[in-house]
C-alpha cells in the first residue's frame, strides 16, 4: 500500500510539472512566385498534307504569380506543430504556345513541425506535407477544366514579430496530376487535337498570419 500512495505521488507531481500544451488560431495570408511544369502535344489537321502528321510536342515551365489565404493552428509544447487550410490562385500564360491562358486554383491541407533556432523561440524553421486538390483550365482547343490530386511537401522560415503576428519565407513543391486532352470541332484557329500534362509546380513565397 504504501509502495502504491508513493506511486500515486510520484505521477501526481509529474503531471503537475508538465507544462500545458498551447494552441493559437490564426488566419493570413502569402504572396509569392508559382512555376508550372507543362508536358504539350498539338496536331493541326488544318495544315496540308503531308506536314499535317506532324505533331508538335514539347515541355515548358512556365512562371506567374500567386496568392494565397490560409487559416490553421498552431499545437503542441512551445507550439511546435502547424496544421493550415488554405485556397490559392494562380494566373499566368504559356508562353511557348501562343500565351494560351492557364489558370489554377488549390485548395490544400498542410502540416509543418517547427524547429526553434532561437531562445526565445520566435524564429523557427519549419518542414512539412501537404495534400489537396487543384482545379486546372488551359484556355486552348477546349481542353476545359479538371479537378485533380496534388500532394507535396513545403520548407521555410518563420519569424514571430510579435505575440500576434508571424512572417515567413517559404517554398513548397506540389506534385500535380492534371492531364486532359480533346478533340474540338474544326475551325481556322482551333487544333485538331492537344493534350496537356501538368509535372509539378513549385512556390516560392512571403507570408504573414495573426494568431489569436
Amino acid at each position: 500500500m504504501k509502495k502504491l500512495t508513493l506511486a500515486a505521488l510520484a505521477t501526481s507531481t509529474c503531471l503537475a510539472a508538465t507544462p500545458a500544451l498551447a494552441t493559437e488560431f490564426f488566419i493570413g495570408g502569402n504572396l509569392g512566385v508559382q512555376q508550372n511544369s507543362f508536358d504539350y502535344k498539338t496536331h493541326n489537321m488544318l495544315t496540308p498534307a503531308p506536314a499535317n502528321a506532324d505533331i508538335n510536342s514539347g515541355s515548358t515551365s512556365e512562371r506567374d504569380g500567386f496568392y494565397e489565404l490560409k487559416a490553421g493552428m498552431y499545437f503542441g509544447d512551445a507550439t511546435q506543430h502547424r496544421a493550415t487550410l488554405s485556397y490559392s490562385v494562380n494566373d499566368g500564360k504559356i508562353h511557348s504556345l501562343n500565351n494560351t491562358k492557364f489558370e489554377q486554383r488549390n485548395i490544400l491541407a498542410s502540416y509543418d513541425y517547427l524547429i526553434p533556432l532561437s531562445a526565445d523561440n520566435r524564429l523557427s524553421a519549419f518542414i512539412g506535407a501537404t495534400i489537396g486538390s487543384a482545379n486546372s483550365k488551359v484556355h486552348t482547343a477546349d481542353v476545359g477544366s479538371s479537378n485533380d490530386f496534388v500532394y507535396g511537401g513545403q520548407v521555410g522560415l518563420n519569424y514571430r514579430v510579435t505575440q500576434a503576428v508571424s512572417a515567413e519565407l517559404g517554398y513548397r513543391y506540389l506534385k500535380q496530376d492534371y492531364s486532359s486532352s480533346t478533340l474540338p470541332e474544326v475551325s481556322p484557329t482551333s487544333f485538331d487535337y492537344a493534350a496537356f500534362d501538368i509535372n509539378n509546380s513549385q512556390q516560392l513565397y512571403l507570408g504573414v498570419d495573426y494568431r489569436f
